[in-house]
């Protein structure tokens, strides 16, 4: 009987211990993130964001967009550039706004991955503004088989795509929407 109530004494030892742990990881964790203040650029679809946080090495950005315009919003992206105190651009991330009615909200969620970052700005675009971007910035290319032809392939958007041909430097894209 003695060892039964050993061995249930440190069963009951160990859980406590695990719950104690996890309690003070989630309090150390959530006191490491810091909020961080930044501009909205425009007024139409209104942005309201509700907290913005970082930590040295990531964050994330939670809010509500909302369509305060005469139109239906389709395939029109956030966009979250983050600046270190010196005001450069350490990174930029897009989050896809599809679907959004007349009228309607939507809560979002933008995580990064990020040192440094102190403070923000959100701006909306289209897709023709995003695929200027990327072809700017960060392109995915690949050879096309078959063809030859020069392709970008659009990370935000796998229906859209653009092919360089050989014999010209014209392109065309294809949207297959």
């Amino acid at each position: 009987m003695a060892t039964f109530k050993k061995i249930v004494f440190y069963g009951i030892v160990i859980v406590v211990f695990a719950i104690f742990t996890d309690f003070m990881i989630k309090v150390g964790l959530r006191n490491t993130y810091k909020t961080i203040s930044g501009e909205i650029k425009q007024t139409t679809p209104e942005i309201i964001m509700s907290e913005v946080k970082t930590t040295d090495v990531n964050g994330y950005a939670k809010g509500k967009i909302k369509n305060n315009s005469e139109k239906d919003i389709e395939r029109t992206y956030i966009k979250l550039d983050l600046y270190s105190k010196r005001d450069v651009n350490l990174g930029t991330e897009y989050l896809e706004i599809n679907n959004l009615k007349v009228g309607k909200e939507q809560e979002f969620e933008i995580k990064y991955r990020y040192s440094n970052v102190n403070h923000y700005e959100i701006t909306i675009i289209d897709s023709k503004t995003l695929l200027k971007e990327q072809l700017l910035n960060n392109n995915i290319w690949k050879i096309e088989k078959g063809t030859g032809n020069l392709a970008v392939l659009f990370p935000y958007n796998k229906f859209l795509r653009i092919f360089f041909t050989k014999l010209s430097n014209n392109y065309i894209i294809y949207d297959d929407l």
